[in-house]
Formats: C-alpha cells, sequence, structure tokens
C-alpha cells in the first residue's frame, strides 16, 4: 500500500494544463466564480493565481501605477482555519518558482474569515459591533455600514488590490458584501474579487446567494472546473448517490438534488441518471471502491479501526500521515486515543484537531509521523490517500448531514474506509450500505495481467511502475493511475515463476535458468 500510495502521489502532485493556463491568467480587474465538482483542484488554481498576482503587483506597480496611493496587498480568504496553512505554502512554492527568491513580507495576507474580521476590528476600532461570530450576518451587515461612511483614505488602508476567496459556499451575503467592499478599485474603477464556490460540499446549508443582488458581477465571468482530479470514481460514485439521496426511504426523498447541483451536471453530461442512481462521468481515474463496516458498539468500532491502523503502518509501509481519520466530533469515542497509540507503537504518534484542541488549528493539518483526527470541517480543502470516516450513524440525513458526508468522503485520493455502529433506524446508515453494495457490484473487473513492454490496458500510456503489495505484483499507471497485475509466467520456460524486485529492477526467478530482467523503474525525475 505504501508503494502505490508514492507512486500516486508522483503522479498527481504537477498542477494540470486548466489550472496551469488559468492560474497565469490575468483575472485583475472584474468579479469572477469558479464552480466546480469535488476534487476539482479549485485550491490549487487559487494558489497559482494568487502567487501569480503577487509577482504582477510587486513586479510591475511602478509601470501600472504612476503614485500608488497604498501599498499593494492581496488576499486569500477561507473559511477553515486550518486550511490557510496549505494555501500560504502553495502560494510561497509558487512564487518561488517564479521569481526564484522568497515573497517579500506585507504583500501577500492568507487567512480565514474570523482572521480578518480581528484583523479589521484591531485597524480599525469604529468597525466594533455588539456582535459575535454567532451573529456572523449582522456583524457584517453592520461592518457594512460603518466601511460606507469611513473617510477615503482611511478606508483605502483596509482594501486589497485582489481578493480570493476560498470555500465562499460558507459565508453568508452579508459577508460576502463586506468582502466586496474590502476590494480597492484600481484607476478605472473596477475591483477584483475573484470566488471559488461548490454548493454540494455546503456542511452549513446556507442558500445559495443572487450574485447580482450583492453587488457581484458575474455573468458571463463564470468558469466551471468539470474534472475531479483528487479521487477515484468508486469513491466519488459511492459518496454522491449518498448526497443526492438515490436510496433513501420512500416517502423520505432527500432534498439534496438542486442542492448539489444535479441538473446543472445532468446538462454538462457530467453524471448520468440510471434508474434511481447516478453515474458519475467527471472522475477519469479508477480504484478500489469503499470500505464500509458497521458493528456492535462503538468499542468494537475502535478496536476494528484500531487493528487496521496498525496492519497499515506495520505491515503495508504506510506513513502514519498518510493516514486521515475523520468524524463528525469525537467527544463520545472513549478509548480511541489510547487504541490508535497502542496501533502505532514507535511509529507515530496522534492528534487531534477539533473543537477540544484548538491549539492544534494553528499548525498544518499534516506533520511527518503524525496521525491526524480531525472534524470534517477542519478538514475541509484538505487530502490524504487513506481516510477513515468514523461514526457514520452520527451523520443525519437531512442537508447538512448528507454534505458533510460527502465532503468527508471526497478527501480520500486512494481508499475510503468508513465504519459506525449498527442501528434499527434512521440517521444515513441504511443508504450508506446501500450505495457501497451497488458500487462493489458494479467495480470494474481487473485488467487481464500483462506482460513487460505492454500498454496500459486502461489508457495505452507506457508510463507505468513495478511494485509489490499485499495482492502481488503489479504495475500502477503513471497516467491514469490504475493497478495491473503483472504475467508471473517465465518469458523462457513459460511455467509460474517467482518475481522480485531488486532496487529499481523487477526480476523473474525460475529453475530453468538464471534470473532475468523483465522490467525497470524510471526515477521519478524521468517521468
Amino acid at each position: 500500500m505504501g508503494a502505490e500510495i508514492r507512486a500516486m502521489e508522483m503522479a498527481i502532485r504537477e498542477p494540470t494544463e486548466q489550472q496551469k493556463s488559468l492560474g497565469n491568467a490575468d483575472l485583475s480587474g472584474a468579479h469572477r466564480l469558479f464552480r466546480g465538482v469535488a476534487g476539482s483542484g479549485k485550491s490549487v488554481l487559487l494558489a497559482l493565481n494568487a502567487a501569480h498576482a503577487t509577482y504582477q503587483l510587486t513586479h510591475y506597480t511602478g509601470d501600472m501605477f504612476s503614485r500608488p496611493a497604498h501599498r499593494p496587498r492581496v488576499l486569500v480568504l477561507c473559511f477553515n482555519r486550518t486550511l490557510t496553512f496549505y494555501l500560504r505554502q502553495r502560494i510561497e512554492d509558487r512564487y518561488k518558482f517564479l521569481t526564484y527568491s522568497d515573497l517579500p513580507g506585507d504583500y501577500l495576507t492568507v487567512t480565514h474569515m474570523e482572521g480578518l474580521i480581528y484583523d479589521l476590528l484591531r485597524r480599525e476600532p469604529s468597525l466594533q459591533t455588539p456582535h459575535n461570530y454567532e451573529q456572523r450576518a449582522a456583524r457584517a451587515e453592520l461592518m457594512c455600514h460603518t466601511l460606507d461612511k469611513l473617510p477615503h483614505d482611511v478606508l483605502g488602508d483596509l482594501q486589497f488590490d485582489h481578493i480570493y476567496v476560498d470555500e465562499t459556499q460558507y459565508l453568508f451575503p452579508e459577508e460576502l458584501q463586506l468582502i466586496r467592499r474590502l476590494a480597492r478599485p484600481d484607476g478605472s474603477g473596477r475591483r477584483t474579487l475573484i470566488l471559488f464556490y461548490d454548493n454540494a460540499q455546503n456542511i452549513y446549508g446556507i442558500k445559495t446567494p443572487v450574485w447580482e443582488k450583492l453587488g457581484i458581477q458575474v455573468v458571463g465571468r463564470t468558469i466551471f472546473l468539470d474534472q475531479c482530479l483528487r479521487n477515484a470514481k468508486q469513491i466519488v460514485d459511492f459518496a454522491f448517490n449518498v448526497l443526492v439521496g438515490s436510496y433513501a426511504a420512500p416517502g423520505k426523498a432527500a432534498t439534496t438534488r438542486q442542492f448539489a447541483d444535479v441538473a446543472n451536471l445532468l446538462q454538462r453530461g457530467l453524471i448520468r441518471e440510471n434508474g434511481s442512481r447516478f453515474e458519475i462521468e467527471f472522475c477519469r481515474r479508477q480504484g478500489v471502491r469503499p470500505l464500509v463496516a458497521f458493528y456492535p458498539s462503538r468499542m468494537a468500532e475502535i478496536q476494528a479501526v484500531a487493528a487496521y491502523v496498525q496492519q497499515l503502518t506495520h505491515i503495508d509501509d504506510v506513513l502514519p500521515s498518510d493516514i486521515l481519520i475523520l468524524a463528525k466530533h469525537f467527544k463520545f469515542m472513549d478509548g480511541l486515543a489510547e487504541a490508535l497509540t497502542t496501533a502505532l507503537g514507535s511509529h507515530g504518534t496522534i492528534r487531534f484537531v477539533d473543537a477540544d484542541h484548538p491549539e492544534n488549528k494553528r499548525k498544518p493539518l499534516f506533520e511527518p509521523g503524525i496521525l491526524t483526527l480531525c472534524t470534517v470541517a477542519s478538514a475541509k480543502g484538505y487530502d490524504a490517500p487513506l481516510v477513515f470516516v468514523m461514526g457514520a450513524d452520527d451523520f443525519h440525513a437531512d442537508d447538512k448531514g448528507r454534505a458533510a458526508f460527502y465532503v468527508a468522503c471526497t478527501r480520500a485520493k486512494l481508499a475510503l474506509v468508513i465504519t459506525g455502529v449498527q442501528r434499527i433506524e434512521g440517521q444515513l446508515i441504511h443508504e450508506i450500505e446501500k450505495s457501497a453494495a451497488e458500487v462493489r457490484q458494479r467495480q470494474q473487473p481487473p485488467a487481464a495481467a500483462i506482460t513487460d513492454g505492454q500498454p496500459c490496458p486502461y489508457c495505452s500510456s507506457m508510463r507505468l511502475h513495478a511494485q509489490s503489495s499485499p495482492r502481488g505484483f503489479n504495475y500502477h499507471c503513471i497516467d491514469c493511475l490504475n493497478v495491473i497485475p503483472i504475467d508471473a509466467r517465465c518469458r523462457r520456460c513459460g511455467k509460474t515463476a517467482v518475481l522480485k524486485m531488486e532496487g529499481r529492477n523487477l526480476m523473474v526467478e525460475c529453475p530453468c535458468g538464471p534470473d532475468h530482467l523483465i522490467f525497470s523503474n524510471q526515477p521519478p525525475a524521468c517521468w
């Protein structure tokens, strides 16, 4: 499994051509809306373009403005505090790639919504309101009124030349109006405001805004990202049908089809109706089906997850930082920390990222040697090769519960494990089981074993990587990420032989003669 993870990460780490093209595009002077399916790389695209805009502002300001009244500033805003570390790192890496130098200070602000509010109040005390986080909409509305009354020079000190907003679906209309006011007009009165939005991942159930009423003009300026780059098709197929209630009980139909933008996806040919369920067409990569298991008690669930983690880290060569354990909350999972600590042993430690451990939200979500346990809300924007979703019986069958479950599942890049406690009634577990059973039945059969020199049977690529796994030796396709069995017969006598890896070389060992080479893996740089 560890070898599969490393091959997969090597194949998908580079931005796509679409991301590179849009990432280098000049988006200044207008409002823009980027929409897309889960895993379509919205955050990556945001980071690429924010780095490009910062580069333009820091290197060409003298040409653009004869005497700028304010120091150029770029704001990158998200809702999830833990996501700020990921975004800043991606932007800094891209900026260094463009300039061969570190990002200069004071030009870029990467923060979450509450961090922005705190900074505004610190810099301009008159924006203070009697409302707190629990009254976000009312607070933003009052702050808008105050901003409209500020002197031009005072307001200018608070504004930004470019504003990027990730996770826009989590913001109230009043908060979007506040953000729009913070976009500084250029010499022609135009404002640069770039929004990234996916309503299918709206775990707080905030209604889609009418953009024109907010003064945000995105007609003709909306770009739809229509390919899932993160997940395997089996994962999204399973999770999407739970999201839209394909297996809801009679008389309890889900109300999430509009919420999940089903009509638009059907029109674009990105999903296809097949009876009562949907077939996903916006995922290219095939993978393993999700594993779903429900247990008679919470302790039995915990023990099963701990045993699986122990196998992954001790036998399958999986790093703790490649594993993410998600739940709505961990309050009722007594004994989980102890079980996982014992399972990891000397291979790593654990860390919770939730309301009971707020200090961990000030750090990157993943660090070497650490297995992260995180609430679904705090994991938004992140992903991991292996994802466990624990306490699946705790997800409700309303819009928020379905969206939260969808977000949790689509964090998984390679493998997804769903666990919970068996219940006779309620919640979402029966739909989860039915959706998983349907994916199992439709699982694409493995391709026939291939010999050396043959292309990938899925995409015809010749970029293959030989590896060993608990299922035997196989090729991992660098382009489509599928796994293809290797024909283990001796190339001389045709009898079943023994395959073995010697460094990057795959060898055949057979009594008919000396060991012989059948394949050599290329080093990562060659791809």
